[in-house]
Parts: structure tokens; C-alpha cells; sequence
């Protein structure tokens, strides 16, 4: 019960805080899902036109919670802007943390989750990646990696995948 608590008083905190910015884009809060390492319903929201703060949460109810969140840094004019499609990517590296839990009694360790129920995790995280923002839909459609290392319960380094879609509003 305590870690719903705390998840929803994550998902509050991300939603106002943010919201409460300065903000200049038409749609400037994403939500959506993302598939992958870790599986998560993810929002984003658009800071300023470099600049960003996306977040996720990953329930397993027979393994794990885990909650991350990550500062982004748009790189614009990266790519030669050739097409349509290219002009509408924004590649992206961040810096962030997650938080995990364990659920059950695990048979080992799992780089940010540890061996027992209710263990605790933490670790870094700095995603690369990049989204594709049709200018007709208020859609992002993203890939990212995003390599890191826990450090609680155990000094362990990592690899995330995920692709995923966010719906802007």
C-alpha cells in the first residue's frame, strides 16, 4: 500500500510541478506508453525548445515497481534536414534516476532490484534517443537507449530499450 502512496504522489508531483512552467509549445504534456526494457506508461513534458522532463512508471505485479525520471536536452540541427520526416526528429540525451522495488523473493540479483521482497533500488540513467513530432498530429513517436548503473542494492551497469508513442496535449 505504501508504494501506491508513493507512486502517485510521483505522478502528481511530475504532472504539477511541471505544469505550472512557463511554456511557449501548443501541446506541451505527453502521455503514452513504452514498450521494451522496462515495458511503462511515460509522460513528457516540453520545458522550452531545448529542454524537457520525461518520466515513466513499470508495474509488474509479480516482480517489481520501478518509477524513473529524466532531464532531456534536445540536439537540434544534428541531422541534415533533407526530408520532411527528418525535419520532424529531434534527437535527445538526458540525465535521470530511477527507483525500484521488488515485489516477490527473487532467485538473484537484477542490477537496480535485489533478492528480497520489498528491497529497494536506485540507480542512474542517461537516455539517447529521438522523437519524431509530425507537425499535422500532437504525437511523439520515440526510440531510446539508454545505458546506465544502479548503484543500490548493488554497483551494476545497464541497458534499456524502449520504443514507445506519447499523445501531447
Amino acid at each position: 500500500m505504501n508504494c501506491k502512496k508513493n507512486i502517485l504522489a510521483f505522478v502528481f508531483l511530475f504532472i504539477f510541478v511541471f505544469k505550472s512552467q512557463a511554456q511557449t509549445e501548443t501541446h506541451p504534456f505527453g502521455l503514452g506508453i513504452m514498450i521494451g526494457n522496462p515495458a511503462a506508461i511515460t509522460g513528457k513534458y516540453i520545458l522550452n525548445k531545448n529542454n524537457s522532463v520525461a518520466g515513466g512508471l513499470s508495474i509488474s505485479s509479480s516482480d517489481y515497481t520501478l518509477i524513473y525520471t529524466d532531464y532531456l536536452y534536445h540536439v537540434h540541427n544534428l541531422l541534415i534536414r533533407k526530408n520532411q520526416f527528418v525535419n520532424e526528429l529531434t534527437p535527445y540525451i538526458g540525465f535521470g534516476g530511477l527507483l525500484a522495488s521488488t515485489n516477490k523473493d527473487r532467485s538473484q540479483d537484477d542490477h537496480y532490484l535485489g533478492k528480497k521482497s520489498g528491497n529497494l533500488g536506485l540507480g542512474v540513467r542517461v537516455p539517447l534517443g529521438a522523437e519524431w513530432n509530425p507537425k499535422a498530429l500532437p504525437l511523439g513517436v520515440f526510440l531510446e537507449i539508454v545505458p546506465g548503473l544502479s548503484v543500490v542494492p548493488t554497483m551494476d551497469a545497464f541497458i534499456q530499450l524502449g520504443f514507445g508513442a506519447r499523445y501531447y496535449f
